[in-house]
């Protein structure tokens, strides 16, 4: 960490750039990714990132979403480090104000990766977080903003769906009355996606999922098999977008679908519980993944 820490501290995009291209290939290090976070904090690599990340001069636009991409792989799955950031810092201010000024796809995209990596850790449940329940529902509603952008926008909503405490700003800030406007008005994949398997979340945790099953088709649940299986296989959804979908996120959606008696005979229909059992077979002893595919398991087989 001490020559990536030098690097950082260097005038040279260059240099800088290589050393936060180290970091995140570090911490995408499979189990030993929790080790190379705890090191990237205590060795100061966290706030070296931090200060370029808040940083508006002497800094180029690469540089900077290369520091939001890297702060949010850090945090990724790291309560600690996630908490952390957000208790010493203002950045959730500097993301708003990015996602306020710049038109900069790869800025925006990585400003928002950063944003809802924090709060999934967190499930939302840092007040830092809440000014931006409204900035994102916007996004989400807005058809002119990047894809990604929007996609990434929904599972950062989802995150306050599943704590119970959060759950009441979504309906608050019309974020729930949002997604089931964009669900029926927007065909371009993976926003129905994305937002079906947040509503999941959202009925599940109220109990009812009228609302959601009126939207239900075999298309559509076709589309979400298709998004689970292209994950699996650590590829992108839709296809050739570059655009991912983490494999134990989606898979708490389409568990939580399968809640619904309707979604479920849909579900059974397009093979889940073949692709669940692939899912189980290659995910790790004790990994999120595991966990996740086994309740969908069980759930899918009720009735």
């Amino acid at each position: 960490m001490k020559s990536i820490l030098h690097e950082l501290n260097q005038q040279s995009d260059n240099l800088r750039i290589r050393a936060i291209q180290q970091i995140i290939i570090l911490c995408f290090d499979g189990v030993a990714s929790a080790t190379y976070q705890n090191a990237a904090e205590s060795s100061g690599v966290v706030d070296a990132l931090l200060d370029i990340a808040v940083s508006t001069t002497n800094i180029s636009s690469d540089v900077r979403s290369l520091s939001f991409n890297a702060l949010g792989t850090i945090s990724f799955c790291n309560t600690r480090i996630s908490r952390l950031i957000l208790d010493k810092t203002n950045i959730v201010d500097v993301i708003a104000n990015v996602l306020d000024t710049s038109d900069s796809l790869i800025l925006r995209c990585r400003a928002v990766y950063m944003l809802n990596n924090l709060a999934c850790e967190l499930q939302g449940g840092h007040k830092s977080l809440f000014q931006m329940i409204p900035r994102l529902t916007n996004i989400v509603m807005n058809s002119q903003e990047y894809i990604e952008v929007r996609r990434t926008s929904i599972t950062f909503l989802c995150c306050f769906a599943l704590n119970p405490q959060t759950r009441p700003l979504l309906e608050e800030h019309g974020s729930i009355q949002a997604l089931q406007t964009v669900i029926t008005s927007c065909q371009e994949q993976p926003i129905p996606t994305s937002v079906t398997l947040a509503l999941a979340t959202v009925s599940r945790q109220k109990g009812d999922f009228s609302a959601l099953e009126t939207t239900l088709s075999d298309e559509r649940i076709s589309q979400i098999i298709d998004a689970l299986d292209q994950t699996l296989q650590g590829k992108d959804y839709p296809r050739g977008s570059n655009g991912f979908y983490t494999d134990w996120k989606i898979m708490i959606g389409v568990s939580d679908l399968c809640c619904s008696k309707k979604a479920r005979t849909l579900l059974r229909k397009n093979q889940l519980p073949k692709l669940l059992l692939v899912a189980l077979k290659n995910a790790s002893k004790g990994s999120k993944l595991q966990e996740v595919a086994l309740t969908a398991l069980w759930r899918i087989s009720e009735d």
